[in-house]
Order: C-alpha cells, then sequence, then structure tokens
C-alpha cells in the first residue's frame, strides 16, 4: 500500500491514501503518533482512487482527526455510484466500508470531489491543487460504472471498471515556500484522461517545476509519460516510489528503477517488494514485503531537500 503524509506548514497536515500496518492501524496514524503530531492536526484526507492499496483503514484514519477534517475523493466516482455499489454488492467486499465512510463526510459538508484545478484546502501559506482526473476522464469513468450497475453486471466486470481501468486518480501539484512537490497518484499514460491530456490543460504548466516526485502508478511503465516529466518536472528531481507488493506482478521492476534512476539525483522506494537476489552457493535471497519509509524534508523558504530512508526503504542511484 502507499500513504502519504504531508506538512503544510503552520502545523498543517495532509494525508493523501492509506493502508494498515500489521497490527491493523492506519499508517499514518502510526507515523503521526511518532513524531508526536496531534491527528486532530490533519485539515484534509484525500483519497485518490479506490483501489485496497490506497484506501485500506481511511475510515479509522477518519474518525482519528479532528471533525472538521476534509474528505477529498475522485470526482470520477460520486456518492450515487457508491449507493448503487452497496446496492449491487450487500456483501461489501467490493465497496467496504467507502460508501458509509462518504456518506458520513457528506452529511457534515465536508466531502469534497476533486477533479483537474481544484483546490479546496484553505491552506496558510502553502498551496495544494488537484490537477486531475481531467473532466472527460471524471465523467466518462461516472458513465461506464453507472451503466455496469444500472444493467446488473457481473462484480468482476464492476471491479475491472472501478479499480484497473479506471484512469481517474488524483494527482496533486503543491507548494510550501520554495519548495515544489508533485503527487503521481496512479495517474497512466493515456492521452484522453492520463497525463497527456493534464499538461495539455489551460495553466497547466503555470507555477513553478516540482522538484520531488512520488512517481506515478508505483514507477511502472504505464504511468510513465515523457510529458509530464519535461513540464512538470525539473531537471534531475528527487523520485520517491511507493511499491505494489501484492499482485501478481511487483512494481517497480529493475527496469523503471533504471529508467527513472536515468534522469532523476536518486529514486527512494518506501519498501522491499518481493523480488529476490541470488547469493553466493546458488541461494536465493527473497526479499520481504515489510513497511518502509521515505521522508523528505525542506526548511521553508531556503535550503535544500534532505531526504532519508528508514526500515525496509531502499534507494537505487
Amino acid at each position: 500500500g502507499e500513504s502519504i503524509v504531508l506538512h503544510m506548514g503552520r502545523q498543517q497536515w495532509i494525508v493523501v491514501d492509506s493502508f494498515n500496518t500489521s497490527s491493523g492501524v492506519p499508517v499514518a496514524l502510526e507515523y503521526l503518533r511518532r513524531i508526536k503530531v496531534k491527528p486532530s492536526k490533519v485539515v484534509a484526507l484525500v483519497l485518490t482512487h479506490y483501489d485496497a492499496d490506497h484506501y485500506m483503514g481511511f475510515a479509522d484514519l477518519f474518525d482519528a482527526c479532528s471533525e472538521k477534517v476534509r474528505l477529498c475523493t475522485t470526482e470520477a466516482t460520486s456518492l450515487e455510484v457508491l449507493k448503487l455499489l452497496v446496492k449491487r454488492d450487500p456483501t461489501r467486499q467490493l465497496s467496504g466500508e467507502l460508501y458509509d465512510l462518504v456518506k458520513a463526510a457528506d452529511h457534515k459538508g465536508l466531502h469534497r470531489p476533486l477533479s483537474a484545478g481544484h483546490d479546496p484546502f484553505d491552506l496558510l501559506g502553502g498551496r495544494l491543487t488537484a490537477i486531475s482526473p481531467v473532466d472527460l476522464a471524471a465523467s466518462t469513468s461516472r458513465r461506464q460504472l453507472m451503466r455496469l450497475l444500472e444493467n446488473d453486471e457481473p462484480t468482476e466486470k464492476v471491479k475491472d471498471a472501478l479499480k484497473r481501468k479506471n484512469l481517474c486518480s488524483i494527482a496533486l501539484r503543491g507548494t510550501v515556500g520554495n519548495a515544489s512537490f508533485l503527487l503521481g497518484g496512479d495517474v497512466l499514460r493515456h492521452r484522453r484522461f492520463g497525463w497527456q491530456a493534464i499538461v495539455e490543460m489551460p495553466d497547466a504548466t503555470n507555477g513553478p517545476r516540482a522538484s520531488f516526485v512520488k512517481a506515478p502508478h508505483h514507477g511502472a511503465n504505464s504511468g510513465h509519460d515523457p510529458a509530464m516529466w519535461e513540464k512538470l518536472v525539473r531537471p534531475n528531481p528527487l523520485v520517491g516510489v511507493a511499491p505494489f507488493v501484492h499482485g501478481r506482478t511487483k512494481l517497480p521492476a529493475i527496469t523503471d528503477l533504471g529508467r527513472l534512476a536515468s534522469f532523476a539525483q536518486h529514486v527512494d522506494v518506501a519498501a522491499q517488494h518481493g523480488s529476490s537476489k541470488s547469493l553466493p552457493g546458488g541461494v536465493q535471497l527473497q526479499m520481504g514485503d515489510e513497511i518502509g519509509l521515505v521522508r523528505a524534508r525542506r526548511p521553508i523558504g531556503r535550503g535544500s531537500w534532505d531526504v532519508r530512508i528508514f526500515g525496509a526503504a531502499y534507494r537505487h542511484k
């Protein structure tokens, strides 16, 4: 899974995505407690898209934060779509607690659907803007999901549309002082819905280019678009990758790391991800999937990034 904890200055914290530790605690809560930050300091939670490696533990995270915390979800999936999901899947194996969570936030006036250009965070001194999904991606995805649900299509088809074929992940672009960053979510390379559509939007290239990037889609080639790196990112950036461990294909692949390292200062991967290494004597060492941490800090208004790795994280140069 992946979860990003942002400090936007002036004790304003935002959490992007969630997954649980082995003890069932959202990893973001564990991290905030470790650095002695109260969850009440979190002003917004962003769920980039509805795939389990991004939303596990989100309900617990929402409950632990302030009663005024905003819940931001992709505009591609409305409350109406989630309601149909629950009706279609009463066991909730598909929808989990997501409908209840979004409904509760909506009832309090705290739910904010995000699409490209939205900047709903009311931050003091910092700026965080959604650059995806583009309008066409959001509307197309909504229509597709509604059609599948209303026609009572098999659950697997709905899952495929909601997850693997959903090109509507939120990506975020942020600045604090003179520090700039890009959080690529799981946005893919796609002419109409993905990075090419994003960089072609009006004002897409306004503002500073990112010096730190959370690589899209676990660093996979499917999320790589040269236009994104050329137009939204500075030369020789710092790159962080959240690996994908539990699927049939482990990400990032060695070729993905080589590609990223070819134009980055270095690539920091948040955890080992199931790869194997050959040792002398024909022994194969299978890497584990323990949780690691990439921490990137920069003084507001001066200095440079200080990026460090902890736990199972590693650096690829």
